[in-house]
């Protein structure tokens, strides 16, 4: 699978509700994240956007691969925790 474009990623954030007007402020490929000191490894981003919305601002992290996926939200995570 090819890299499609950034109107291509533009026309799948549009999808959302939440990132409809959705800015890019940074961008990152192959980005690494963790949200603690915990061990347990960091989070790997095939490509991790920072932005805002009219809500504030925003993370978006892309993954790939068609065939997984792509997981839950911050929001579920902390419903589950």
């Amino acid at each position: 699978m090819a890299w499609a474009g950034p109107v291509c990623l533009a026309g799948a954030l549009s999808h959302h509700a939440d990132l409809r007007d959705f800015c890019i402020e940074t961008a990152a490929v192959e980005a690494q994240t963790a949200f603690d000191s915990f061990p347990g490894g960091k989070r790997n981003h095939d490509l991790l956007l920072t932005g805002v919305t009219r809500g504030g601002k925003a993370v978006v992290s892309i993954e790939s691969k068609a065939d997984e996926e792509f997981g839950q939200t911050v929001r579920q995570y902390l419903a589950g925790a």
